[in-house]
């Protein structure tokens, strides 16, 4: 059966790519691209008249519930975009493994979250706005990961973003050139918003460019060109944004990743296990500590344990739980969905204008009571689990993919970027989690095998034990490697 389906996948490989085919392919990257710069832009045109203080890309949300012109652009794009996702999968059904994706972990938890984001709508404290919202997610992940089923041809997932974060930055450098900053009460700059309608957003799409930028710096030619000019007018832009935590973040990632990555190939254990135990060092450290240390790492850096006050909304937030914590208040049904909304009606002071918890674990958990948060935390181990088949595989792209990951993962303690429909961090997130399907249980040849050559830097010797199943034989068996070089670890 095993050679059967070597065979199977050989035939669909085989298949010529076509113009409809190739389109399928890059639709992910339409969506991350329409993200980062076309609906930034269009939101920031689109809200210049109503903007605050006359900052372009700052709008005031009332408790009304309206939405910006830019969102409803937003959801014209994402049903057009899902319609020709579903066109082009009928077009394309016979080059579609489906079970690549069913077979996946992640992909799997992802809809069984989804599935209770769903049930979630019957007990929502705004039926309609969980709805709406319901499907806005699914208008966003269908086009994510439907692609990923598609064995030939297949796109460059970190190379094509790269690409978009490149363009993104370019057009941002312009824009903070000719915008004028929002301002404090006192008159000084408080910051630049770029496209974006917040700081955070440049910061953060400063800060991935960054972390790309590092893998692309492992290959040779035009593509080790492209970041010694993307890396400085990325970091100009995250001091241009006042995004301290996203600088930070970007630098505290990759080593993390890279460590983790060369403890579980030293002591051969998954890579999930070696992830695990940093949140419980940290857990057992503030034990230890007796005291909060998160306020206290936040003060030595920032000289603010409150994290700009983030502590006052997480403490009202963990109280809205408590009134409902086994099923939530339901899917995207807590912030600004109505005049007396829990968060207009119960929240204090200046907490009630806000959109957000500024905690992407503590908004999933107030939405979707313990049930969902738990379907969420199982969606993000099973993606820390797939990676550890990338890194078997391939241990360079695994180390950025989970550089990317962690990013992610990190940046939602302080911001809210799970879910976010808008948020380019979540499509590169699910975009991440796509990639991992590419790589199966059952060991095959490399997607990106052939680029092996063009990295400055390759992975040296290559022994029996690191070919594809069944490759080692074979080649051995033409006489294509000296007896028992292969064996020896000796270069081919």
């Amino acid at each position: 059966m095993p050679g059967r389906a070597n065979r199977v996948t050989a035939s669909r490989r085989a298949i010529p790519a076509t113009v409809a085919s190739r389109i399928f392919a890059s639709i992910p990257f339409v969506l991350l691209g329409w993200c980062l710069v076309i609906h930034s832009l269009a939101d920031t045109i689109g809200s210049t008249e109503t903007g605050l203080k006359g900052v372009p890309g700052v709008t005031v949300v009332g408790g009304g519930g309206g939405l910006p012109a830019a969102d409803w652009q937003n959801r014209i794009f994402l049903l057009l975009l899902l319609l020709t996702t579903l066109s082009l999968a009928i077009v394309n059904r016979s080059r579609l493994n489906m079970r690549r994706l069913w077979s996946s972990p992640p992909i799997v938890a992802l809809a069984a979250f989804m599935l209770f984001a769903v049930a979630s709508i019957t007990w929502a404290y705004s039926q309609e706005a969980a709805f709406n919202r319901v499907c806005l997610q699914i208008m966003v992940l269908l086009p994510l990961i439907l692609p990923f089923a598609q064995v030939s041809p297949v796109t460059d997932t970190v190379r094509t973003a790269y690409l978009w974060y490149a363009f993104a930055i370019f057009a941002n450098v312009i824009a903070v050139q000719i915008q004028a900053p929002a301002l404090n009460a006192d008159g000084s700059i408080f910051a630049y918003f770029g496209l974006f309608s917040f700081k955070q957003g440049l910061g953060q799409c400063a800060s991935v460019a960054i972390l790309l930028s590092f893998y692309e710096l492992l290959f040779r030619g035009w593509r080790r060109c492209l970041p010694f000019i993307v890396i400085p007018a990325s970091v100009y832009l995250i001091f241009a944004s006042q995004s301290k935590g996203a600088l930070a973040f970007a630098l505290v990632a990759p080593v993390l990743a890279g460590l983790a990555i060369i403890v579980s190939s030293k002591l051969r254990i998954s890579l999930l296990i070696v992830l695990a135990a940093i949140p419980a060092a940290f857990f057992a450290a503030s034990m230890v500590a007796n005291s909060d240390l998160t306020g206290r790492i936040s003060y030595m850096f920032y000289g603010d344990s409150t994290l700009s006050n983030r502590t006052v909304i997480w403490d009202f937030v963990q109280g809205q739980y408590l009134q409902r914590p086994w099923f939530g208040w339901g899917f995207h049904s807590f912030w600004q969905v109505g005049p007396d909304a829990p968060s207009v009606a119960q929240a204090p002071y200046w907490v009630k204008h806000i959109i957000g918890s500024h905690s992407g674990y503590l908004d999933v958990k107030v939405e979707t009571g313990r049930i969902g948060y738990t379907l969420f935390i199982i969606f993000i181990l099973a993606t820390l689990f797939a990676l550890d088949r990338v890194r078997r595989r391939d241990p360079v792209r695994a180390w950025i993919l989970l550089s990317l990951a962690f990013y992610v993962i990190i940046t939602n303690l302080i911001e809210t970027v799970w879910l976010g429909t808008n948020e380019a961090l979540w499509l590169l997130f699910v975009l991440v989690v796509a990639e991992t399907t590419r790589y199966p249980a059952a060991v095959s040849e490399p997607p990106f095998a052939k680029n092996r050559g063009s990295r400055a830097r390759t992975s040296g010797y290559v022994g029996r034990r690191a070919l594809p199943g069944g490759a080692a034989a074979r080649i051995m068996s033409r006489k294509l490697i000296p007896g028992g070089a292969a064996g020896r670890g000796r270069p081919l």
